[in-house]
């Protein structure tokens, strides 16, 4: 895992087969502890939390059985 430290005002941008994800801080009252961030992803590109990944992912395993 690659840790990318930046300053709130930097967007971090990935690229995927060619295709771009935006990640923008978002300011705003959190809680101690917790960020915010919007993600910008063509259609194509999922973006979820790790565990409604893992539900997606395991609810599509059972639907093949």
């Amino acid at each position: 895992m690659e840790i990318i430290n930046l300053s709130f005002e930097e967007t971090l941008v990935i690229e995927i087969n060619n295709q771009l994800v935006t990640i923008l801080p978002k300011r705003g009252q959190q809680l101690q502890g917790d960020i915010s961030f919007g993600i910008s992803a063509p259609k194509i590109i999922s973006v979820n939390r790790e565990e409604i990944h893992r539900l997606k992912k395991q609810q599509h395993y059972t639907s093949k059985k």
